[in-house]
């Protein structure tokens, strides 16, 4: 590749003349050193094998990127290679020579695409570590609780005058008994790449993330030289950016470093990641809008929205200002936070409006202003029903999967405060059960379900039904997708009375109300007679709700 003919590897002097080798290993010294000395959790690299003209491959990048949302310990190299990575005359290159070698070297060609290698560990135990797609999620779960037997620091600069990148890594031997064949790897990637994807339904603007686009060290590492428990290690590495590899542009606000080290081809002891600090490099404020983890569902009406928000800049983001437009009413919103350059957050923007009458709104969020300054505007934009009519008794019927320990069931109030929370439920069985809450009459709310892992709730199937206590349906869910999703309802304040009598009401009480929330009787439950009609019975002692009919005053 043409980058290691610019590569320059640096290694600390002073090391290499006590050592004789390409390690670099020291004792401690005071503030030399930045990288951790007590045990840390172990990182995850996804090495995921892919390509252009692949169909499949759109769902593998979808959970890979999902992965990498859910944990920052997740590390994506998206190697593009073999026959689905061969261009046509008129398409992107994104192959690399070590690609290629890391295809011939773990049989990739025999595994289909998109396959991928957690850690490059063997979990299956079949002597090889390429899995498919439908096991990363349980691979990694399963790497990132483990300890990290060697904690590792990285750092780099860019310069956009030489295009030089400088990347500083070091390592610290935790574990004791540790491998002696073990070498440090230092890859850089590039995110958002425009091109064909076959599958990819975006013609020539499918994002390509975490592309592979050279290695910094050999293919198969840097050795570090006897490896011992309490050992610092440290390396520095320059090179110089091209302008493009292949064809294919370099952009240096879309590159990332990852370091790994390796016990010889074999397993990932850990692995870290760090984005360039940039100088010399100016681009101008602007940012880009994108859904946040759990969008904007079918209902909504609470007093604020999420976005995130894309730092396109080389500053860091401290405030902006956004056009938040409900059914043609517009506000002004100001946020104010930190957004590194070139990062990524997820904002909250408070804005109270008024429901439209027939229920179907609309609403867009513009953004105006970065830092005091105005900037070409972008936006996010979609519609949503008002939210469902409920009594202020709300039951909550919930079936969980069999990853219960991923998931948060609860109710939040219109300003996204917790309300109540249902839970937590055992992890590696199924739980089924039905929750109440009572509430205040009059106002928004929403069960929220969420999924830390961002692959939803199934095998088994889970659920949840939301009810109203006289057994209507507010909402119902049987596939929840992604990080989670929300169901969104006012309670009635025709019901308020209910309230004031359950409030009121002694341990040994019943309370009857008609379905429009009007209080028909509150007293013993032995003594309760009442006209014919539909009825909802609270029980104060269980404080439970039944719907019962009622005939001839029996």
């Amino acid at each position: 590749m043409e980058t290691k003919q610019l590569l320059t590897h640096l290694i600390v002097a002073a090391a290499l003349a006590a050592t004789g080798n390409a390690a670099a290993l020291a004792q401690p010294g005071p503030g030399r050193h930045t990288v951790s000395t007590e045990e840390q959790p172990r990182g995850v690299l996804l090495e995921e094998f892919t390509g252009i003209n692949c169909g499949y491959c759109p769902h593998g990048h979808a959970i890979a990127e999902k992965l990498a949302t859910a944990c920052d310990r997740v590390y994506v190299v998206a190697v593009h290679g073999g026959m689905f990575a061969t261009p046509a005359p008129d398409e992107p290159d994104f192959r690399t020579d070590e690609g290629s070698q890391l295809i011939s070297e773990f049989e990739i060609e025999r595994n289909g695409y998109p396959s991928g290698m957690v850690n490059r560990h063997d979990f299956y135990g079949s002597g090889s570590p390429v899995c498919s797609r439908s096991s990363w999620k349980l691979f990694t779960k399963a790497a990132t609780a483990e300890a990290a037997p060697v904690n590792l620091y990285a750092s780099a600069s860019f310069d956009g005058q030489s295009r030089k990148l400088d990347i500083h890594v070091e390592g610290f031997f935790v574990a004791d008994n540790q491998p002696a064949d073990q070498e440090l790897n230092v890859v850089w990637t590039q995110d958002d790449i425009p091109g064909p994807q076959n599958g990819g339904l975006m013609g020539d603007e499918y994002p390509h993330r975490h592309v592979l686009r050279d290695y910094v060290t050999p293919i198969w590492g840097d050795t570090l030289a006897s490896p011992q428990q309490g050992q610092y290690f440290e390396r520095d590495y320059t090179l110089t950016l091209p302008e493009d590899i292949n064809g294919v542009e370099v952009k240096a606000e879309d590159i990332k470093v990852v370091a790994f080290v390796t016990c010889g081809k074999g397993d990932v002891a850990n692995v870290t990641g760090c984005r360039p600090q940039y100088a010399n490099y100016s681009k101008p404020l602007a940012a880009r809008l994108s859904e946040p983890r759990i969008p904007i569902g079918n209902y909504w009406g609470c007093n604020f929205f999420e976005a995130t928000v894309k730092n396109l800049s080389d500053r860091e983001l401290t405030e902006a200002t956004f056009d938040i437009d409900v059914n043609g009413s517009v506000a002004t919103v100001t946020w104010n936070g930190s957004i590194e350059p070139f990062g990524q957050q997820e904002i909250k923007l408070s804005r109270q409006y008024d429901t439209a009458d027939n229920g179907q709104n609309s609403y867009s969020i513009t953004l105006k202003t970065l830092n005091g300054e105005s900037v070409e505007p972008s936006q996010l934009s979609g519609r949503f029903a008002s939210p469902r009519q409920a009594m202020p008794s709300v039951t909550v019927e919930l079936k969980t999967n069999n990853e219960a320990g991923e998931n948060t069931f609860c109710i939040k109030d219109a300003d996204g405060n917790l309300v109540k929370e249902f839970g937590p439920y055992p992890d590696g069985q199924v739980t089924q059960t039905s929750e109440s809450a009572e509430l205040e009459a009059g106002k928004v709310y929403y069960f929220e379900v969420t999924d830390a892992w961002g692959d939803g709730i199934y095998s088994p199937a889970g659920y949840f039904t939301t009810r109203s206590a006289d057994g209507s349906l507010i909402e119902q869910a049987y596939a929840i997708d992604d990080f989670g999703t929300r169901s969104v309802f006012v309670t009635s304040k025709a019901a308020s009375g209910i309230h004031d009598a359950v409030d009121k009401a002694a341990d040994g009480e019943a309370i009857a109300y008609r379905t429009d929330g009007t209080v028909t009787y509150k007293g013993p439950k032995s003594s309760m007679k009442l006209p014919t009609g539909t009825y909802i019975i609270y029980d104060c002692a269980s404080r439970t709700a039944t719907k019962v009919t009622a005939n001839n005053n029996n």
